[in-house]
């Protein structure tokens, strides 16, 4: 500042005051005028201070510019940040809302299994009952027509193999019209006979006959009849030797009531479709049928036989035992005797009707008090296959 004739400088702490004078010697001798010289000292302190400001000004520019330019940076991240956050917020509460979902979802699928399958069972059941209902109310009809339907196969059965086929296994040859829809069953038409589709032989059937001694009523159907049940009812080494004795024979000695013992061609023949155990003698071709034997005795056991045979060798003979007579036979092995028994035995008891290895046929728990069912069985099937018990 200036006043008078001095200057004073200011500073925040100190202060400077120039006494100013109105000559003012310089140093290379002139003298200037005072006043001039505190002016341009003036102008220059002043121009010097205005810099100064200038430079603080432009200082403070560029610290508050710095100052902005990293709050600028903090602020930025600052949202960046909670953008994130927002959008894990954001992905979370999606998260929980799909698993919300899900659990409903498995809960509705759940429920709707459960009615279904309730609705199912009740269905289900519903059925049944009303299939019972209406088996019971048709089930009586079914008995009495099931009971007609064998009567009618069981008066005709002497007459026709297919009523004796349907009296006796009515049960499963029987057929039901069905649980709701009943109809009575139709009534076949038996007759006496039947007419053949085809009489004529097959050079296969003709070769089979050639071999095979039969009597003039015998068929085709009789012999190949017998040789399906003898095979299906002995073993394979039977069945062998009964082959070899149906188609060529064999040398066998035989003891007779009377005269000397004497070897004879046996074999098997068909009378009328029954098995004859048959032997050349000196009226022509002589036989036993194997359902007139009453028992296959080995040993000595006969009249015929205590009387001639040979006591050493009782092992090796063998009688077929009948109401009037026996055929008494000498084999020369053991073993050969054996097998003949054993194929006789066989044979024996298939013509007695007693299958080996077969169960005789028996009527249910329901059936055994009745005098019905025990009366149409032995009308079928004989008394020979009846148990024991029904025998009497």
């Amino acid at each position: 500042s200036k006043s008078g004739d001095e200057v004073n400088l200011l500073f925040p702490d100190w202060k400077v005051s120039f006494e100013v004078h109105d000559t003012i010697e310089q140093t290379d001798g002139t003298i200037s005028s005072g006043s001039k010289l505190i002016s341009e000292l003036l102008a220059y302190l002043l121009d010097i201070l205005k810099k100064s400001h200038h430079m603080k000004l432009l200082e403070r520019d560029f610290n508050s510019d710095k100052v902005s330019f990293k709050q600028s940076a903090a602020y930025l991240q600052t949202i960046s940040l909670r953008n994130s956050s927002f959008k894990a917020v954001s992905s979370e509460e999606s998260l929980l809302q799909l698993c919300l979902y899900l659990k409903y979802k498995e809960g509705y699928m759940i429920v709707e299994k459960t009615v279904r399958d309730f609705r199912l069972n009740q269905k289900s059941l519903a059925f049944k009952q009303w299939v019972q209902h209406t088996k019971a109310r048709t089930d009586r009809k079914m008995e009495v027509d099931r009971h007609r339907w064998r009567l009618h196969a069981t008066a005709n059965q002497e007459i026709d193999l297919q009523a004796w086929y349907h009296a006796l296994f009515y049960k499963e040859v029987y057929r039901l019209r069905g649980y709701f829809w009943y109809k009575d069953a139709v009534l076949p038409s038996y007759r006496q006979s039947y007419d053949l589709v085809d009489n004529a032989l097959t050079p296969l059937e003709e070769a089979a006959l050639a071999h095979v001694l039969c009597s003039p009523d015998t068929s085709y159907g009789d012999v190949a009849g017998q040789m399906f049940v003898v095979q299906a009812v002995i073993p394979p080494a039977q069945f062998g030797l009964f082959q070899q004795l149906a188609a060529q024979g064999a040398q066998v000695v035989k003891y007779p009531r009377q005269g000397r013992p004497a070897k004879k061609a046996f074999r098997f023949s068909f009378v009328e479709g029954n098995i004859y155990l048959t032997w050349k003698g000196k009226f022509g071709n002589q036989g036993v049928g194997m359902g007139e034997v009453t028992a296959v005795l080995p040993g000595i056991g006969t009249e015929v036989l205590k009387w001639s045979a040979q006591a050493a060798k009782a092992e090796q003979y063998l009688s077929l035992v009948c109401a009037d007579r026996s055929v008494d036979l000498f084999f020369e092995t053991v073993e050969e005797r054996n097998s003949w028994k054993d194929l006789l035995v066989a044979l024996h008891a298939k013509e007695q009707g007693r299958l080996l290895g077969v169960e005789s046929m028996e009527l249910a728990d329901d059936e055994r008090d009745s005098l019905f069912e025990q009366l149409v069985l032995y009308s079928s099937i004989g008394k020979l296959l009846l148990p024991e018990a029904d025998k009497s």
